[in-house]
């Protein structure tokens, strides 16, 4: 009368996948950044300097800076200047812009793919 307990294909359990590890993304491996590492702020009458290799061409800030001169001797993406007065700023190569805003009497050698002031 009907094959209720009869064995055939489907009855056959498959074999389990062995335990999977969560899947990893590169933003999940990324480390995180300390923004005070990319800052020069409220420096004044001192000379402040970053080495090739400490920004690896992440954004820099410089902010609220008097008669200082500063250095950045590294790659970086976009840097942004405001609020100094009398400083003499050297920027490495910047792959992006160069904003300089709200500045006195500043001197600021640079190479980077855009200039922006205001």
């Amino acid at each position: 009368m009907g094959c209720l307990h009869s064995t055939g294909w489907w009855s056959h359990k498959e074999p389990r996948e062995p335990h999977q590890e969560p899947k990893s993304y590169s933003w999940d491996k990324k480390d995180r950044v300390n923004p005070a590492d990319f800052t020069v702020e409220n420096v004044s009458n001192e000379e402040v300097g970053r080495l090739p290799g400490t920004i690896g061409g992440q954004q820099f800030i410089i902010q609220n800076c008097q008669a200082s001169q500063i250095y950045l001797f590294d790659c970086i993406n976009t840097i942004t200047i405001d609020d100094c007065s009398d400083c003499i700023i050297f920027v490495g190569p910047t792959t992006g812009s160069l904003f300089l805003r709200d500045c006195q009497d500043c001197v600021v050698m640079a190479a980077c793919g855009q200039f922006r002031t205001r």
